[in-house]
């Protein structure tokens, strides 16, 4: 198993944030290329998302449910 990234490029997914670099989960863009162009709609789709995955994760833990009770 490999460790963590350790190429030290600001631009690195992995050495990025560990610099104060952070790159924008919905627009791509990096902080110190300037931030999201429109924070408010970046963090409104954030949220939409992630409210998106808590609900699949949900209905996957019903669909196990219900595959452990039939047998």
């Amino acid at each position: 198993m490999f460790g963590p990234c350790l190429c030290g490029d600001i631009y690195c997914n992995s050495c990025g944030p560990a610099q104060g670099n952070i790159k924008c989960f919905v627009c791509g863009v990096w902080s110190l290329d300037g931030g999201c162009v429109d924070p408010e709609a970046c963090q409104k789709a954030e949220a939409a998302i992630m409210e998106q995955m808590d609900r699949a994760e949900e209905e996957l833990a019903k669909f196990e449910a219900e595959l452990r009770s039939e047998d």
